[in-house]
């Protein structure tokens, strides 16, 4: 198995225990108020970062996610 297949494998692996152990499900859950406070502040400093630059609001523009796991911060 060349380097590029086991890596594949290995993230596989990783994020199939990831649905099969509960223990993660809250561990990431928007309901622990320390993650909320997490996204909320990770997301209001990309949102000046992304002002700044002139790429806010982001609806003109075409986005590639790539290695963004679910994808679900670039859509929040």
């Amino acid at each position: 198995m060349d380097p590029f297949e086991r890596e594949t494998r290995r993230i596989r692996l990783a994020y199939e225990e990831y649905t099969r152990d509960l223990t993660y499900a809250g561990k990431w859950s928007l309901d622990n108020p320390g993650n909320r406070a997490i996204v909320e502040e990770r997301e209001s400093l990309l949102r000046q970062m992304l002002s700044e630059h002139g790429f806010w609001p982001l609806t003109p523009f075409r986005i590639l996610d790539v290695g963004c796991g679910t994808g679900t911060t670039l859509a929040r």
